[in-house]
């Protein structure tokens, strides 16, 4: 925070007056828990970038992407900065674009909520505990997996009042080697059907809404391609995914879960390790992955949580994937939190009985009940 204050600290840059003048008077309120440095000049900001060490850069397009003295000075000291990028623009193809240079983007005119919901997720990324080698990787966005563009085109519609299934599905049957893998899960021993899923309709129709986004983002983010320098260590990762997914159907057989709570249990057991992945574009630089075990696995629980929250994904889910090895949890740990850590335990044990001991991290009784009946 570079002794200017002992708040954390944000950089707003805006060569529109107005729009500038607007935005302080908007953000007035967290003056008392934020020090906000307004700029209408990225050369300027650039110029106290180190002084200022802000935790969050919100620029327009200009400053953050086009203006090379602002954009070098951002690589030196504000590696660890939340970035969010502001356009005047609304084509996906821009937006997207964008995705590869900010955490964030925000489109004018500023929505005030999205703006504090940013300044509540940067206090709540800085709270996690991690490596500077970590904080640093994730702040430069070098580590992150994208988004992929299908992803947002379905979440688009799946976040619509009334969501229509048959848009879903042609956005779904644009991307064949995404439909292939649907219907492989769909017609999986874990739903239990009996007659095979074979269109895109169908699979939305046998999933339901809000699993195939799960099942979209997991396909998306394990996705092997050309640009992949070390594509067997994401398929080991894909593979890695869907065999907790596998433990985790069992326990959920044995709850009698509803289709609801299965689904929350499932998106746990296919994100659970995606932290990995941004050991494999950060630490590891793909080659090396399939040596270095333990670079792959180095902090991998706390990226991926990371991850998510900066994804705006739910609070239970960040902290299932957060504490997902610990060997005590917390009385409040949720069911997601509680069965992953669960079907972990019982992949690495194998076909080895549980121990009492073991039983005891749980709060749970119907899970308990269910781990015993398993092993």
């Amino acid at each position: 925070m570079g002794g200017l204050s002992t708040l954390p600290s944000a950089i707003f840059i805006d060569s529109e007056a107005p729009i500038l003048r607007a935005m302080q008077r908007t953000l007035r309120k967290l003056k008392d828990v934020w020090d906000i440095h307004f700029y209408e000049d990225g050369n300027q900001a650039a110029e106290r970038l180190a002084e200022i060490e802000p935790w969050i850069v919100i620029a327009d397009s200009h400053a953050l992407r086009e203006n090379e003295a602002f954009h070098q000075a951002l690589k030196l000291y504000g590696t660890e900065a939340l970035r969010v990028l502001v356009t005047a623009y609304r084509d996906e193809r821009v937006l997207l674009d964008g995705a590869r240079c900010a955490h964030f983007i925000l489109a004018k005119p500023y929505d005030p909520q999205l703006l504090f919901h940013i300044f509540d997720t940067a206090k709540a990324l800085h709270q996690f505990s991690m490596s500077d080698q970590l904080r640093s990787c994730l702040g430069s966005l070098k580590g992150l997996p994208l988004l992929p563009d299908y992803y947002y085109r379905i979440a688009k519609e799946l976040d619509k009042a009334q969501p229509d299934v048959e848009i879903v599905a042609d956005i779904i049957h644009e991307q064949p080697a995404i439909l292939v893998k649907l219907l492989q899960i769909a017609n999986s021993a874990f739903f239990g059907y009996t007659k095979p899923a074979i269109t895109a309709q169908e699979v939305v129709m046998r999933l339901g809404l809000d699993m195939v986004r799960s099942l979209v983002l997991f396909s998306g983010l394990f996705k092997v391609d050309e640009d992949v320098e070390d594509a067997r260590v994401v398929s080991e990762l894909a593979a890695e995914a869907m065999s907790v997914c596998g433990v985790i159907g069992q326990i959920a057989d044995a709850m009698l879960v509803n289709r609801r709570v299965r689904g929350e249990l499932l998106l746990a057991g296919l994100v659970h390790n995606i932290g990995k992945l941004v050991n494999l574009r950060c630490r590891c630089n793909g080659s090396s992955a399939s040596q270095d075990y333990e670079q792959l696995t180095d902090e991998y629980e706390v990226a991926g949580a990371f991850l998510l929250c900066l994804w705006d994904f739910s609070f239970s889910l960040v902290s299932a994937v957060k504490h997902q090895n610990s060997e005590q949890l917390v009385d409040e740990a949720g069911l997601v939190e509680q069965v992953l850590n669960a079907a972990l335990m019982l992949r690495r044990g194998e076909q080895e009985p549980l121990q009492s001991d073991q039983l005891e991290r749980f709060s749970d009784k119907h899970l308990k009940a269910a781990l015993v009946s398993l092993s």
